[in-house]
């Protein structure tokens, strides 16, 4: 039975982004998930399947 949401890090194992690329990316509105209050986010899997349809890829740290 699949999960309805999925926690930052849940989320992190089953995609190719890092929790906290997932939770930074959440807090500024760039990629779809759920907010309950100010800093708990929560993804369903359509949120994860459209993240990786805008093909979304964390940035390479720098040197």
């Amino acid at each position: 039975m699949e999960r309805l949401l999925y926690t930052p890090q849940e989320a992190a194992e089953l995609t190719s982004f890092t929790r906290d690329w997932l939770v930074r990316a959440a807090s500024r509105g760039e990629i779809p998930h759920r907010r309950y209050g100010k800093r708990l986010f929560r993804f369903a899997h359509e949120d994860l399947e459209a993240i990786k349809e805008m093909g979304a890829c964390p940035a390479e740290p720098r040197p």
